[in-house]
C-alpha cells in the first residue's frame, strides 16, 4: 500500500509541477492524437555493506498531435526512502521536468519551444559537440543514461531539405547540472549576461553525413564539426571541437581553449549493437598549469531477443584512472511489466568525481529495477 501511495503521490508532484491539473490534460487531448504513458517504477541499491537507495519512482509521458501543431511532456517524481543516502546525493522526494514543448510545422520548417533535448553530438561522454545538456550527477550512473540528463529551454527552428538541414536554437538556460555531496551545489539557472544560442548546417551527399556547429552556454562556446558514413553494419563517426571554457561554478576548470577528437562507431552484429568510442582531449586545469591531456575511452552493448535484454557499460580515463563498469539483465515480463538486475562498479583517484562516486559506493553495487509500462492512446 506504501509503494501504491507513493506512485499516487508521485503523479500528482508531476502534475503540479508543471502547473497543468489531469481535467486540462484531457481537456487538451480530446478529439485528437494523443499518446499518454504512465511508468511507475521501483528500484534497491546496495552495496556490500548498506542500502544505497529504496525509491519509488513514477514517469509521465504525453505526445500530443493535432494537425501541424503539437505537444510534448515528460517528467517523473522520485520518493527515495534512505534518508542519508538522500542527503548525500541530494536527492529529495520532489517531481522534475525533463522535456515540455510545444511545437509547429509547415512544409519545410519547424519551431520548437520549450525545455527540450538539443544533443548536437552522437558522441555518450564528454567533451562533445553537446553544450546545453546538463546531468543529474548526484544520481551516480544508477539510471539509464537519457534519464540522467538534464535539456536546456529555449526556442528552436529548423529548415529540412532533402540534402542540407539548418538548426538555429536560442537558450534561455542550459540544463542544470546536479553534483552530489561533498560537491558544492550549483544554482539552478545562472544569471546570463547575452544572449547564447547556436547554429548547426546539417548534410548526407551520397551516404557521407556531416554537420557544422557553433554554440554558446553560460559556462563554453565551441566551434565543431562531426562526420560519419553510413555502411550495412556499421556507422563510423568523427568529431572535432575547440572550445573556450568560462569558470566552471563546481569543478573549477580555468578559463581557456579546450580542444577534443572524438572517435567512435555504431556496430550491429545479429541481435547485438554495440558502441565504441575513444576520446582524446587537451583542457586548461584548475591549478594553471597548462594544458593537460587524456583519453578516454567508452565502450557499450545491448543484446535484445524476444524477453530478454542483455547492456553492458564501460569507460577508463588514461590519464587518471578513473573507470566505470556496468553489467545488466533485463527480463520483459509481457507488454507491460518488466525487471531488470544490474551490477555495477565504481573506482577513481584524487579529487574526481569518480572518486566521490567510489566514496559513496565504495565500489560495487548491485540493483533490482521493476517498472510498468502503462500507455494509452486517443
Amino acid at each position: 500500500m506504501r509503494l501504491l501511495s507513493g506512485y499516487l503521490s508521485s503523479y500528482k508532484k508531476v502534475i503540479k509541477l508543471i502547473g497543468i491539473n489531469f481535467a486540462a490534460i484531457i481537456f487538451l487531448v480530446c478529439g485528437s492524437v494523443a499518446d499518454i504513458m504512465i511508468v511507475p517504477k521501483y528500484e534497491y541499491i546496495q552495496n556490500k555493506n548498506s542500502t544505497l537507495a529504496s525509491r519509488e519512482l513514477a514517469k509521465l509521458k504525453i505526445n500530443y498531435l493535432g494537425g501541424p501543431f503539437g505537444f510534448y511532456l515528460e517528467g517523473f517524481a522520485e520518493a527515495e526512502n534512505e534518508s542519508k543516502q538522500r542527503d548525500i546525493r541530494r536527492a529529495p522526494s520532489r517531481a522534475y521536468l525533463q522535456e515540455g514543448y510545444l511545437e509547429a510545422k509547415y512544409k519545410k520548417f519547424y519551431v520548437q519551444a520549450g525545455v527540450q533535448a538539443q544533443r548536437w553530438s552522437e558522441m555518450w561522454v564528454t567533451p562533445s559537440l553537446d553544450v546545453w545538456t546538463g546531468r543529474r550527477w548526484n544520481r551516480l550512473f544508477f539510471d539509464p543514461l537519457v534519464e540522467q540528463l538534464t535539456h536546456p529551454a529555449g526556442v528552436l527552428g529548423s529548415f529540412a531539405g532533402e540534402v542540407f538541414s539548418v538548426d538555429v536554437f536560442l537558450v534561455d538556460h542550459s540544463g542544470e547540472n546536479i553534483y552530489p555531496s561533498p560537491l558544492p551545489e550549483t544554482p539552478v539557472v545562472v544569471k546570463r549576461q547575452d544572449l547564447y544560442g547556436g547554429l548547426r548546417v546539417k548534410g548526407n551527399i551520397g551516404g557521407y553525413g556531416f554537420s557544422l556547429v557553433s554554440a554558446q552556454s553560460e559556462f563554453q562556446d565551441l566551434l565543431g564539426v562531426s562526420g560519419n558514413y553510413a555502411f550495412d553494419q556499421w556507422i563510423p563517426k568523427l568529431e572535432l571541437g575547440s572550445v573556450i571554457k568560462k569558470n566552471d561554478p563546481v569543478l573549477l576548470y580555468e578559463k581557456g581553449r579546450d580542444t577534443f577528437v572524438a572517435i567512435g562507431a555504431d556496430l550491429f552484429y545479429g541481435s547485438w549493437t554495440f558502441q565504441p568510442q575513444a576520446t582524446f582531449f587537451n583542457f586548461a586545469a584548475a591549478d594553471s598549469s597548462g594544458p593537460k591531456g587524456q583519453s578516454l575511452y567508452y565502450l557499450s552493448g545491448t543484446y535484445v531477443r524476444n524477453k530478454l535484454e542483455l547492456q553492458m557499460q564501460g569507460t577508463w580515463n588514461e590519464k587518471t584512472k578513473d573507470s566505470f563498469g556496468s553489467m545488466l539483465c533485463g527480463w520483459n515480463w509481457n507488454d507491460i511489466f518488466t525487471s531488470a538486475l544490474f551490477v555495477q562498479n565504481y573506482s577513481g583517484e584524487g579529487t574526481a568525481l569518480s572518486k566521490v562516486y567510489q566514496d559513496v559506493t565504495r565500489g560495487l553495487v548491485v540493483g533490482l529495477r521493476f517498472e510498468a509500462n502503462l500507455g494509452a492512446g486517443f
